[in-house]
């Protein structure tokens, strides 16, 4: 029943063209409402943008401060200590321990070696 009376209906030119001029503005109406989304989603992209930019500079900075204070004498100890090899290659904890004693042993050396010896004249 529906059918027939559409299929009637659009065989009269002027229903044809209203027809035509309602989708024109339906399709209008969409094209304006998606744009103002997408602004929204850009104003919401952009504010993300904003607050990453500044935790990216906060980041920065913590860096820089952490880059310019001075090493404890502990962290650089276990700079030299890694020097001999970034991991402990034994699984053993008694072995663990062995190696890091050996390790000690050969900075102690090492600077032994390097220790200027001083000699009384006179």
């Amino acid at each position: 029943m529906w059918g027939g009376l559409v299929v009637g209906l659009m065989a009269r030119p002027w229903a044809r063209r209203v027809a035509a001029l309602a989708l024109v503005a339906l399709t209008i109406a969409l094209f304006i409402l998606n744009l103002r989304r997408s602004g929204e989603r850009a104003g919401r992209a952009a504010e993300r943008l904003d607050q990453l930019e500044q935790t990216n500079a906060i980041h920065r900075q913590m860096l820089d401060a952490a880059a310019r204070r001075p090493r404890s004498r502990a962290e650089a100890k276990m700079r030299c200590l890694k020097s001999f090899g970034k991991r402990i290659a034994a699984r053993d904890p008694d072995r663990q321990t062995a190696e890091i004693h050996i390790r000690i042993a050969l900075m102690n050396r090492f600077n032994a070696l390097g220790t200027a010896e001083i000699v009384r004249v006179a």
